[in-house]
């Protein structure tokens, strides 16, 4: 897979869940990005796997990977 949307529960722990599940189909060089970041839940489980993602506007994020 080379480009994921992830738009799914809110949750830190169902956030955190779907990008590991995400992260074994990637190829190399494949963005996995998402939005409303501003949410305590998701912004928590993106910073956890992807310390250094891309954020804008507090709100879309993503991560080359």
């Amino acid at each position: 897979v080379r480009f994921v949307h992830l738009d799914a529960e809110h949750t830190e722990d169902e956030t955190y869940a779907n990008i590991e599940a995400l992260l074994p189909l990637m190829v190399p060089g494949g963005v996995v990005a998402g939005d409303d970041f501003d949410f305590p839940g998701v912004g928590a489980a993106v910073r956890r796997q992807f310390p250094a993602a891309e954020v804008r506007w507090n709100k879309l994020w993503w991560q080359v990977i």
